[in-house]
């Protein structure tokens, strides 16, 4: 099936070429551990992390970062945050990408060149941050469990 655009997320259905996994592809000096899923690997190897011709992995990531930001832009001008006429919000705004505890330098460079190609973390005032996955699990872990402190903390009575 022929294409105007690439179409991303929900848009894609079956029997379409998808390509996933590509974030992986960012950093190509990553060392096995012993850690590594091996069925992931195994999917690598069957050629589930591969790319479209002519296309590198940032520019794959940048596509699907652009499609996101266009998604997150879309629900800005919904909620009423934005209007029609605002290209953005007046107000700066924080965003935080994941990227593996173990990346390299360069990697994570790639990671956060394509986000802002993208077009985040591109306006005065906004703020670009890369955070390591298990740093972010562990935030939202906290976040959504603030509500049920009784759940991570167990408060005994000491008598004296």
């Amino acid at each position: 099936m022929d294409l105007e655009h690439d179409v991303w997320g929900y848009e894609v259905e079956p029997g379409m070429v998808s390509y996933s996994w590509t974030k992986m592809l960012l950093d190509q000096k990553a060392v096995p551990t012993e850690y590594d899923d091996p069925d992931l690997m195994k999917a690598a190897s069957n050629g589930l992390m591969r790319l479209p011709r002519g296309k590198t992995a940032k520019d794959v990531v940048t596509d699907y970062l652009k499609g996101m930001h266009k998604m997150f832009m879309k629900g800005l001008l919904e909620k009423g945050i934005v209007t029609e006429d605002e290209a953005y919000p007046s107000i700066p705004m924080e965003i935080y990408l994941s990227v593996p505890a173990t990346w390299s330098d360069e990697a994570k460079w790639v990671t956060r060149t394509a986000a802002m190609d993208a077009g985040f973390g591109t306006r005065p005032g906004d703020q670009l941050n890369l955070i390591a996955e298990p740093e972010a699990a562990a935030h939202l872990a906290l976040k959504d469990s603030v509500h049920h402190v009784d759940d991570l903390v167990k408060v005994s009575c000491l008598r004296l």
